[in-house]
């Protein structure tokens, strides 16, 4: 007697951030695209703000830059470190550079993602702030 099939669901590996609905289902994403946004999030939340992560906020980090540029390197160390934390290793941070933004109050970076498999293969995304 064979045992009863096992039930397989398909799971939704990556979807948009912020999350949004299409046709009343949360709309997928590419996985780049996915952990690019997923870092814009992490750098506009404040850090220790989400209990299920405490390292996940680096917020300060990039606020703090504006007077020490050397933060750079350590935003790039507590995204990849959280990034680690949370199960994402198939990319990392290869880099973070600061962009004259349209005015002085605007800040404006470039982050450089890196596929850990292939480190040819690169990603970048501008993020910007006040």
């Amino acid at each position: 007697m064979r045992p009863p099939p096992v039930e397989r669901r398909r799971a939704i590996t990556f979807i948009a951030f912020p999350l949004r609905l299409e046709n009343g289902f949360l709309r997928r994403t590419g996985e780049v695209e996915a952990v690019l946004r997923f870092i814009e999030m992490m750098a506009r939340t404040p850090g220790g703000s989400w209990p299920g992560c405490p390292s996940f906020g680096v917020r300060h980090l990039f606020e703090a830059m504006r007077l020490r540029p050397e933060g750079l390197r350590q935003a790039e160390k507590a995204i990849n470190d959280t990034l680690a934390d949370l199960g994402i290793t198939r990319y990392r941070v290869k880099s973070i550079q600061k962009e004259p933004g349209p005015n002085p109050d605007v800040d404006v970076y470039t982050v450089t993602l890196v596929s850990t498999a292939d480190p040819g293969q690169t990603w970048t995304a501008r993020l910007e702030g006040e």
